[in-house]
């Protein structure tokens, strides 16, 4: 099964053919056999607003957040008390239709900071769907200051983000369906009595969705189509690439930031799928392709977690003993990733909150021996039980304390002794490798220049 073309319906819509191949009669027949409307609604703007919470500052002017203008939203927070209240919207006026499957929600905010005590700053505590209280992941960016300029869209969610929960078309279409944010003092270099007035001028929200269409089966599950669904946690945008029998089948960019992702693999007919799935982080490093067999089931379709390993990269594969092992790549964000050298666990480090992460090793103090070794990782979750199998494996190698380039008698000196070895076997095949001090593969009057200047150098 691959895509054939993409088709744009409007300005929200867009609808995607699929073919099946099939072998009839031993003639191979390409059919188009079902089309997914793939939609979304919005962005709205909300129709109430409202300033809630136990504690916190108090939003004034709340209503503000209503419009795209001048007018602003504001609660001012200090180093007493340090967040404000929940600004909260509701009623975005959507009409999903029923039974649609909702796949992602996008929530934009426009704020600034106004007058700010020097040396203080401000920053999300919370960003939460739901109308004055908290539904599914937060997803509050509590790093990156509020812009003191003008105001700045931010931008939480996305187009197959559903913030940890599975949505109905009623709830979203519910008036008590919205978006909140707290805002978060922060005192920085300031010191005593501090504030920062802290702004938001509009709130929108997109909802993505894939109807479900007319004449179905009871329950909202279309029983014409065969389905399995998979689910997991990656590391924020990476891509997913599934193949079947080496064709393509599908390609997605997972944009969740909590890593938590959910794909479907339709079909008119029920079968066994025997698919292959790899993830391919934002980087370009890979997890090991993993084959799966699943049942495409039209009455009780499986739903198989995928989660993958993290991904792996080495800065450089051959060092001297006394040097590091720095290896880097992503997980799931804030997982527990386990660095493990011949099998045996050596670090473990903690992954941000894009996921990524990085041991840095010290050859002597880890007791990496002389030698050709084997690193992989394997990861913890955060957000749920369990932990990953194990990542791609990458080869590294530990030589000798203390060689040098030009020591070719190894006594951890370049002299007139290494000078006479070069001089007596530079025609000698097995000494490319020690000689080939440009690394071009040949040994000529280049590396003599080289080896000079370590000569001169003393080394």
């Amino acid at each position: 099964m691959k895509p054939l073309g993409t088709k744009q319906l409007g300005a929200s819509r867009t609808f995607v053919w699929w073919a099946v191949f099939l072998l009839v009669a031993g003639v191979g027949v390409s059919l188009a056999v079902w089309i997914v409307f793939a939609a979304s609604s919005g962005p709205n703007a909300p129709g109430v607003a409202a300033t809630t919470g136990a504690s916190g500052v108090a939003w004034t002017n709340f209503n503000n957040i209503k419009l795209e203008d001048a007018a602003v939203a504001q609660s001012t927070v200090t180093n007493v008390n340090t967040i404000s209240q929940y600004l909260s919207g509701t009623t975005f006026g959507f009409a999903i239709p029923t039974g649609a499957t909702i796949d992602g929600i996008k929530v934009e905010i426009k704020k600034k900071v106004g007058l700010t005590t020097p040396g203080a700053y401000a920053t999300d505590n919370d960003v939460v769907l739901g109308g004055g209280t908290e539904v599914g992941s937060d997803y509050a960016d509590t790093t990156t200051q509020w812009d003191a300029s003008s105001p700045t869209w931010a931008t939480y969610g996305g187009a197959t983000d559903t913030w940890g929960q599975s949505w109905t078309a009623e709830q979203i279409n519910s008036t008590a369906f919205g978006a909140n944010i707290v805002s978060k003092f922060n005192a920085g270099s300031s010191s005593g009595s501090a504030s920062s007035r802290t702004q938001v001028d509009f709130m929108r929200i997109t909802v993505y969705y894939t109807e479900t269409s007319a004449g179905t089966g009871g329950g909202g599950l279309d029983r014409r189509y065969a389905r399995a669904v998979f689910t997991g946690y990656a590391f924020p945008r990476a891509t997913l690439f599934i193949h079947e029998k080496g064709i393509p089948v599908a390609q997605y960019l997972l944009m969740g930031s909590d890593g938590r992702f959910e794909v479907k693999i339709e079909e008119s007919d029920e079968r066994t799928a025997n698919l292959l799935f790899t993830f391919v982080d934002q980087e370009g490093r890979s997890t090991p392709p993993r084959p799966i067999s699943v049942r495409l089931d039209k009455i009780q379709p499986p739903q198989v977690d995928i989660s993958p390993p993290p991904t792996i990269g080495l800065q450089k594969a051959t060092m001297t003993r006394g040097e590091s092992l720095v290896l880097t790549g992503y997980a799931s964000p804030r997982a527990s990733v386990n660095v493990m050298i011949d099998g045996r666990v050596v670090d473990t480090v903690t992954a941000g909150t894009d996921g990524k992460y990085s041991s840095v090793l010290n050859t002597i103090a880890r007791n990496i021996t002389i030698g050709s070794h084997i690193v992989s990782v394997k990861q913890r979750f955060a957000l749920t039980v369990g932990e990953s199998g194990i990542s791609a494996t990458k080869q590294f190698f530990v030589s000798a304390f203390g060689v040098v380039r030009g020591d070719f008698n190894g006594d951890g000196a370049v002299d007139i002794k290494d000078w006479s070895i070069f001089v007596a076997k530079r025609s000698d095949p097995a000494m490319l490798a020690k000689f080939d001090l440009s690394g071009d593969g040949k040994i000529n009057v280049v590396d003599l220049s080289i080896f000079l200047g370590l000569f001169r150098a003393g080394r």
